[in-house]
């Protein structure tokens, strides 16, 4: 159990890394649109840490299903 859940939180880790690297190489104005569920923190992590150092800023925000539609533009 231990390790399946180590091996998780490396994957999310893994994909919040990708996922920020994506956004650093998006030209200015570009949207993106993405779906997290609430179990994905590593990835909301990361967002969050991208608005904070002004690279991007949420348009849409939307909570259905828990699922959270979110619509960032790159600053």
């Amino acid at each position: 159990m231990n390790l399946c859940l180590h091996s998780m939180h490396r994957a999310l880790l893994l994909a919040s890394l990708i996922l920020m690297n994506l956004f650093l190489c998006l030209p200015a104005g570009v949207h993106v649109r993405i779906w997290l569920c609430f179990c994905q923190m590593h990835a909301d992590f990361m967002l969050k840490l991208l608005i904070h150092i002004n690279l991007i800023t949420t348009e849409f925000h939307e909570i259905h299903n828990n699922t959270r539609k979110l619509m960032y533009v790159r600053s």
